[in-house]
């Protein structure tokens, strides 16, 4: 569940992509434009967060590959 969804009881509102020129009023048009380019930069800023984390996370990792009968010790958590 969203944080939008906690607090209004509903799923946020589509946004839909907004192509240039479509309104006749240009404030609208502005508005618009704005809009999209703000969430085109959001979009981009969490791609960017989203593979800064991954490279992180994967950064101690090490490749194991096990054959039938190898002995392995594993670690049991109590809790997930």
């Amino acid at each position: 569940m969203t944080p939008f969804e906690a607090l209004y009881g509903r799923p946020p509102p589509r946004m839909t992509y907004y192509v240039a020129g479509r309104s006749s009023h240009l404030s609208v048009n502005q508005i618009l434009e704005n809009r999209q380019a703000i969430i085109r930069n959001l979009k981009h800023d969490l791609h960017i967060s989203k593979q800064r984390m991954a490279f992180q996370a994967n950064k101690h990792k090490i490749e194991c590959t096990f054959q039938e009968g190898d002995l392995v010790l594993l670690k049991l958590q109590p809790y997930c």
